[in-house]
């Protein structure tokens, strides 16, 4: 009864739905593991916001910096 419900208001099956319910909570899941690892990898702590922010800000300057030298380096040849 709740299948044909369901049918008729949505136009699939609840099965379908609760998939895809299943298969985002995967994805998500997965996305957070490959995040937590990279965190590992950079030194950035999973449990402290301000470190992890800080420690972002100064990978980026550092990428910026190294960036600036290889343009002087080019530019000055």
């Amino acid at each position: 009864m709740i299948d044909w419900l369901w049918r008729k208001m949505f136009g699939g099956t609840a099965a379908v739905v609760v998939h895809e319910a299943d298969m985002e909570r995967e994805l998500r899941w997965a996305r957070q593991s490959q995040q937590l690892a990279i965190q590992k990898e950079l030194g950035i702590s999973a449990d402290d916001d301000i470190q992890a922010w800080l420690r972002l800000h100064q990978l980026l300057k550092s990428h910026e910096d190294r960036i600036a030298a290889l343009e002087r380096g080019a530019l000055g040849k």
